[in-house]
């Protein structure tokens, strides 16, 4: 049951891949490595955006008035312009921020 469907600009175009499980596996991998998604965005002809998400960390803030351990995931550069959401203030991710050394960027 779906209270609520998620925003996205084009629902019926969206999907979420999963790799299947190897010879002999008879169990459901719902996750990715970062290689395999690397592999598979460079390789995606005919995908339109391929993003990655990955539920993780609880970032603390040191900004005024936001409490800190709020649950954070981790998601690739295109993920916002996938979903078409524009932050209201400031800018989403660039591809620059994928790269580690300047990895550490937020959207709030």
């Amino acid at each position: 049951m779906v209270l609520r469907p998620y925003p996205l600009v084009d629902p019926d175009r969206t999907v979420m891949l999963t790799p299947r499980p190897g010879p002999g596996l008879d169990y459901t991998k719902e996750s990715v490595s970062l290689a395999n998604f690397l592999d598979w965005r460079a390789s995606a002809g005919t995908i339109d955006a391929p993003v990655g998400h990955r539920a993780g960390g609880t970032p603390t803030s040191s900004i005024a008035r936001i409490p800190s351990g709020w649950p954070g995931f981790f998601v690739s550069s295109d993920f916002f312009d996938a979903l078409g959401i524009r932050p209201a203030l400031g800018r989403g991710f660039v591809r620059d921020d994928e790269t580690f050394g300047r990895h550490r960027v937020v959207v709030i």
